[in-house]
């Protein structure tokens, strides 16, 4: 069943590994919990900047009354444990944003964006620094996707460290792609910031189409990303063609 709007809904489709449930406002600090001990913790950018939950929890105020006003995220239980969270958006494209083709600038960066990230919206700078290069890996999606009327968006996977390699992740992903096929969406899209996600969208069929180096990503001259480990040196925008 498609729903062109976006009323609540508990689809016959979520059903796996695990009890799994749409996620809602009323949901936001077991939400912000788990996103301190499992994300903060474990997310590539997050870790090479050493944020602390305090840093970061500014943008998590920002992103998660948007991405929970629409019930298109994830909360997987084991029993009455929270094991893992999918974290979803819906983007309506308009004819103006998805009408022009790549412009020569959709992979090309800037020399530096040390101003970019001093006038970022958050107190931190790390939390800046990080919203600023995702922003960058975004950048010109609306115009490589001209077809694009409604855009999907995987925010944020985690899986609890004690149920990994049980196939949530997998599972997690397999999930969004119904609720986005059951919202209309043409496209379903991500920023995939760890190899092994870049691994798990790939065997979904996720294609990438920009990637930016870490290494590239400067602040002053300096790397912003510098204590990266050796599993993550690029992020990756990957995107998969969903409409039948």
């Amino acid at each position: 069943m498609h729903h062109s709007s976006y009323e609540q809904i508990n689809p016959d489709f979520l059903i796996g590994k695990l009890r799994y449930e749409i996620a809602s406002l009323k949901d936001s600090d077991r939400i912000r919990i788990f996103l301190d001990e499992y994300f903060c913790t474990r997310e590539p950018l997050q870790v090479a900047l050493e944020v602390t939950p305090e840093e970061i929890h500014e943008q998590y105020d920002s992103v998660l009354p948007s991405v929970l006003s629409k019930p298109v995220s994830i909360l997987g239980f084991e029993k009455n444990e929270l094991v893992c969270i999918c974290l979803n958006s819906i983007q309506e494209l308009s004819s103006e944003n998805r009408h022009d083709p790549i412009c020569d600038s959709f992979n090309v960066l800037k020399d530096d964006y040390s101003q970019d990230i001093e006038n970022g919206p958050y107190r931190s700078v790390k939390a800046n620094a990080i919203k600023v290069f995702l922003s960058e890996l975004e950048r010109g999606l609306p115009t490589s996707l001209p077809d694009c009327r409604r855009l999907f968006n995987i925010e944020i996977v985690v899986v609890h460290p004690m149920h990994k390699g049980r196939g949530i992740c997998a599972e997690l992903i397999d999930l969004s792609i119904k609720l986005a096929k059951s919202y209309d969406c043409d496209y379903i899209a991500t920023c995939a910031t760890a190899a092994n996600s870049q691994y798990i969208f790939a065997k979904n069929n996720f294609s990438p189409i920009k990637e930016i180096q870490l290494s590239k990503f400067l602040q002053n001259g300096i790397p912003v990303f510098s204590n990266v480990k050796e599993d993550a040196s690029s992020c990756v925008l990957m995107v998969k063609h969903i409409k039948e």
